[in-house]
């Protein structure tokens, strides 16, 4: 029998290539979003990482009174002694509590505390004296808890809009201590790790994985959907197909023209709203595990049986068409309006078969079983040899596949004639 928490012994960690590539990808991800810092300099240091790590495994291993944990834990940027928060944040200090390790022991009366999923635990470090540690120091605080008003994902959109255009310095000062913050949240035994709302790792049954980024495809999918691509240019009055963001950004601080600069920055803005809404839309069905196909510009007929078996949902949900009738790119309404379309296609991408996107970007089939002609000889299922020979077989189209483990695998038509 156990008579106490000093009884127990810690029976799980990471193994040692586990920590390699937990590390490896929590440097990483300050690489690519430009934050060029050691890794000494990054909010969690190395040894405390891996600590929170392996306390945040043991965690969701754990039950209180016969529920699984779920809570968050955010570790906030904090370059001097006073936290500071954006709008649209309501911050509860506490009386500080220190203590060596993120366990049951320590915070049992708070971690429930954060379960929902806009409240977090804050958690700073204490400061390393000498370079020297041992489990016995106390090298945490938990300050207090952090309330969001709506989500993460809609302060970041809220704030960014405003500053798109602007340094990753304005960037900066706007979100404050969320700047480059990372995030431990804890539910149903899955461990995922993010940088403010961009989720980079994850933990799930004894395997660490990467997450894509998706930083390329969101636009190779706004190239395939043309006749979308060609009204968010009408915006602005002016063509910038052969424009990358980066040359429109350029463009954008040397123009005069007041009225002109406001439609560009208006036409950045819903492309930056769209691209950031597919990375969700492609998350969160990876998330859901079903399985499905998402084809995008596609121009021939719905009704076509030589290109779909019969029992097709045929529908219009005007996912694409939705961002170019923004008027009001900071509005509660509008974040709302997105979220309901993502969460549309969301429960619909549960249904077997692939979802139909045509070149407005809108959902026009859903549970579409593909007929193809080409013959795929590369490796992979059956969801990923339909989808190759469907991209094969009509121009212009790309596909994502997503299978039941959650994997993302995008397919423009290039890459797959180059294998």
């Amino acid at each position: 029998m156990i008579d106490s928490d000093d009884d127990l012994i810690d029976a799980l960690d990471l193994s040692q290539e586990a920590k390699r590539k937990a590390l490896a990808l929590y440097k990483d991800y300050y690489i690519n979003n430009r934050f060029k810092i050691h890794s000494s300099d990054c909010i969690i240091p190395e040894n405390r990482f891996y600590k929170v790590l392996k306390d945040c495994l043991i965690l969701s291993q754990q039950k209180i009174e016969e529920r699984s944990i779920s809570t968050k834990f955010i570790f906030p940027n904090i370059n001097k002694d006073d936290l500071e928060w954006p709008e649209g944040l309501n911050f509860t200090p506490i009386k500080e509590i220190s203590f060596s390790s993120l366990s049951l022991t320590n915070l049992k009366k708070y971690l429930e505390m954060a379960s929902d999923p806009n409240t977090f635990l804050v958690i700073g470090n204490v400061p390393m004296k000498n370079n020297f540690e041992n489990d016995n120091i106390h090298e945490f605080i938990l300050k207090g808890l952090l309330f969001v008003e709506k989500s993460l994902r809609n302060l970041k959109l809220n704030c960014e809009k405003k500053i798109k255009l602007k340094d990753d310095q304005e960037i900066s000062k706007n979100l404050k201590s969320l700047f480059n913050s990372v995030i431990f949240n804890l539910e149903s035994g899955i461990i995922r790790i993010s940088y403010f709302d961009e989720m980079f790792i994850k933990i799930e049954k004894g395997m660490i994985s990467s997450v894509p980024q998706l930083i390329i495809e969101p636009f190779f999918i706004l190239e395939k959907s043309t006749r979308f691509n060609t009204n968010l240019n009408d915006l602005a009055g002016i063509d910038f197909s052969k424009f990358s963001q980066r040359e429109l950004i350029k463009f954008y601080h040397k123009i005069v023209d007041k009225d002109i600069q406001d439609k560009v920055f208006h036409r950045l803005n819903i492309e930056y709203l769209i691209t950031e809404s597919l990375k969700n839309l492609i998350f969160k069905i990876s998330e859901a595990k079903h399985g499905t196909i998402l084809v995008f510009g596609f121009i021939g007929n719905p009704n076509d049986q030589n290109l779909f078996q019969p029992g097709a949902i045929k529908l219009n949900i005007p996912y694409g068409s939705s961002f170019l009738k923004i008027k009001e790119l900071h509005s509660n309404k509008t974040l709302s309006i997105i979220e309901m379309y993502e969460n549309a296609i969301v429960s619909l991408s549960k249904t077997d078969g692939a979802m139909i996107f045509n070149q407005d970007l809108d959902l026009i089939l859903a549970g579409a079983f593909l007929k193809t002609v080409s013959s795929v000889t590369s490796s992979g299922g059956a969801r990923r040899k339909s989808a190759e020979g469907f991209v094969r077989d009509n121009e212009g189209v790309a596909a994502i596949v997503i299978s039941q483990d959650g994997g993302i695998t995008f397919l423009p038509k290039n890459d797959i004639d180059a294998e």
